[in-house]
């Protein structure tokens, strides 16, 4: 982990959330983060794009 955090570094999401944005990324292989982010709110879901990115750059992720 980076101390003190990017200043673009979101919180983490839950684990639900997690899989849930995982599995559009499967799904999706082709989406940016952008376009992640505006799948799962199109679905009800509650996201916000820094937990995404949070998220990627934990498990090092790669993805635009």
């Amino acid at each position: 982990r980076r101390f003190p955090p990017a200043p673009s570094a979101g919180e983490l999401p839950s684990e639900a959330q997690a899989i849930l944005i995982l599995v559009e990324a499967i799904h999706h292989p082709d989406f940016s983060i952008d376009d992640l982010v505006a799948r799962l709110v199109r679905k009800g879901h509650a996201m916000q794009r820094g937990a995404i990115v949070a998220l990627f750059d934990r498990y090092r992720i790669k993805k635009n």
